[in-house]
C-alpha cells in the first residue's frame, strides 16, 4: 500500500504550536531500509518557556544559527516528492500535525500533501487496558529497545518501531488490517485542509 514510512516529531519552543525548535526524521523503505535519519535543529523565531527547555532540552542558544521553518518546509516537501507513497508516522500526532499546520499557517506556507497515521490512536483503540499511552511506556510494554524520549530523531524513530509491534502483536497481515482492527482512518494531510486520523464514522444506512 505504502512504499515509504517516515517517523517524523516535532518539539516546540513554548506553548504555542508555530514554535517548532526540532525535528525528527526517520524514513525507511517498506523492508525497513533505512533511507535517511536526521535530527534538525529550528530557528522558531520566538521565546523559548521553561517548560519546554525542561522537556527537550533546547535552548534559545542552541538554535541562534539554525535555519527558520520555511526552510524545513522546502526539505519536507523535497523528500515526500523525492519519494512519494510515503506514510507519516507520529506518535500523537494531533500534536505533529498541528505544529505543522500553524507553522505553514504563520509563514503562509501551503500544507504539505501526505496521509499519516498515530501511533497513539492505534494503542488506544487497540490496547484498551493499558495504563498508559506515552511513548515511553508503551515502548516498555512491548520491549522496544531503550531511547531518549523527546529528542525529536529517537521519538520519530521509535513511532516507527512501535508501529510495527503493534501489527505484530495484532497479528495483523498489512497496515491496513491494523487500521481497521483499531477502526480507525488514516489521516490526511492536504494544500489547505486535514482529515484527522481517528474513529471511523459509522455509515448511515
Amino acid at each position: 500500500m505504502y512504499q515509504y514510512f517516515l517517523g517524523l516529531d516535532f518539539e516546540t519552543a513554548n506553548a504555542g504550536r508555530a514554535s517548532a525548535c526540532a525535528v525528527g526524521l526517520h524514513l525507511v523503505d517498506k523492508r525497513g531500509n533505512v533511507l535517511l535519519s536526521e535530527d534538525l535543529l529550528i530557528n522558531p523565531e520566538d521565546d523559548f518557556d521553561a517548560f519546554n527547555i525542561a522537556i527537550h532540552g533546547i535552548r534559545e542558544k542552541d538554535v541562534q544559527n539554525s535555519p527558520h521553518f520555511p526552510a524545513i518546509h522546502r526539505q519536507l516537501a523535497d523528500l515526500l516528492k523525492n519519494y512519494p507513497n510515503t506514510l507519516v508516522v507520529c506518535h500523537n500526532a494531533a500534536f505533529d500535525m498541528s505544529v505543522l499546520r500553524t507553522a505553514c499557517e504563520r509563514y503562509r506556507l501551503p500544507y504539505l500533501c501526505f496521509d499519516y497515521v498515530c501511533t497513539y490512536r492505534i494503542a488506544r483503540s487497540c490496547f484498551p487496558d493499558f495504563y498508559s499511552f506515552t511513548l515511553d511506556s508503551l515502548s516498555r510494554k512491548f520491549l522496544l529497545p531503550k531511547f531518549k524520549h523527546h529528542n525529536a530523531l529517537a521519538d520519530a524513530t521509535q513511532a516507527l518501531h512501535l508501529l510495527g509491534a503493534m501489527q505484530r502483536k495484532m497479528s495483523a497481515c498489512s497496515l491496513l488490517e491494523l487500521m481497521d482492527m483499531a477502526n480507525l482512518d488514516f489521516g490526511v494531510m492536504l494544500e489547505r485542509d486535514y482529515k484527522a486520523c481517528r474513529v471511523k464514522k459509522k455509515s448511515k444506512k
